[in-house]
């Protein structure tokens, strides 16, 4: 049986006296685990790149709504250019890290070739 006392050991199910992991194990194997994990597989990666998406969304919107259509100075549209640039580079420098990192084998194949 598994079995918690006072939040600080843990018996393994199964095992009659099983192998007892004390919370700091534990924590540091996650560690170790999480280190194992290639950088594009982390979590904090995921998040950045919605957040990319997100503010990619916002800047789509903007612009279509504020983008100098009609008697327009060359500078009028600058700043959308500029900030639709910059995004697609971030987007470019995503996907080019995360093939360097997964390599094309698994970019393409998702891990199964």
């Amino acid at each position: 049986t598994s079995q918690t006392t006072c939040g600080t050991t843990v018996e393994k199910p199964g095992r009659r006296g099983g192998m007892r992991l004390n919370w700091d194990m534990m924590e540091e194997l996650e560690v170790l685990a999480l280190l194992d994990t290639p950088i594009p597989d982390r979590p904090w990666f995921g998040a950045m790149l919605s957040l990319e998406a997100i503010v990619n969304l916002i800047v789509l919107g903007a612009s279509a709504d504020h983008f100098c259509r009609r008697n327009c100075s060359e500078s009028d549209n600058n700043m959308w250019l500029l900030l639709e640039r910059c995004i697609c580079a971030a987007f470019a420098l995503d996907i080019s890290a995360t093939i360097l990192l997964l390599g094309p084998r698994r970019f393409f194949n998702g891990g199964h070739g």
